[in-house]
């Protein structure tokens, strides 16, 4: 009798195979986020994922969920409004305005096979803070997303090179060298 391998690990560590082919999502809100939401939106939208509209039509819905009471009710209750067995991004979102605020490991607050991913961010009125735990959450959705970290803090500096510039730059290194060498020839014939 053959005895087959039963160390695989579960389908749950594993996302970032699928996740890496998602590029189209929709966005499901699970209370108000005075549109604190739309940076994450347009972070990803930066990167060549598109917004859809009708969550039959995504590959991936990216659900915000403002906390308002009781973090293990509002989560609940978000994820009532994931439609179907949509693989989905959780963001759970703690109203502040403290950028010190502790809260819980995000990746404990669910164990929905539907929700591939769970990160924490801070908020105060229309805007996300500047803190930890938004950069952490920016970087590992990025990550899970098959998306380089490093374009993520290129943004940030530019005079930082991004992997989409390094062709630019190379052609324009051809061409300056082109350019010298027929001024070289040039000026070698006018002599």
């Amino acid at each position: 009798m053959h005895r087959y391998n039963t160390d695989y690990p579960p389908l749950r560590d594993m996302p970032q195979i699928i996740a890496a082919s998602w590029r189209m999502f929709c966005v499901i809100l699970g209370g108000i986020t005075n549109n604190t939401h739309v940076e994450f939106v347009k972070m990803i939208k930066s990167y060549g994922h598109t917004e859809v509209m009708d969550p039959e039509g995504c590959d991936y819905c990216l659900l915000f969920c403002p906390i308002t009471s009781r973090v293990g009710t509002d989560v609940e209750l978000a994820l009532r409004k994931i439609p179907g067995n949509k693989p989905t991004i959780l963001v759970v979102m703690y109203h502040t305005f403290n950028i010190n605020h502790v809260v819980p490991e995000s990746s404990r607050l669910t164990e929905d096979p539907r929700v591939h991913l769970t990160v924490s961010c801070l908020f105060y009125e229309q805007n996300l803070l500047n803190s930890a735990y938004n950069v952490k959450a920016k970087n590992e959705i990025m990550e899970f997303l098959g998306l380089s970290q490093n374009l993520l803090s290129n943004r940030r500096n530019p005079l930082s090179i991004r992997r989409c510039d390094r062709k630019h730059l190379i052609f324009l290194g051809v061409g300056l060298l082109v350019f010298f060498i027929v001024l070289l020839i040039i000026l070698t014939n006018i002599n």
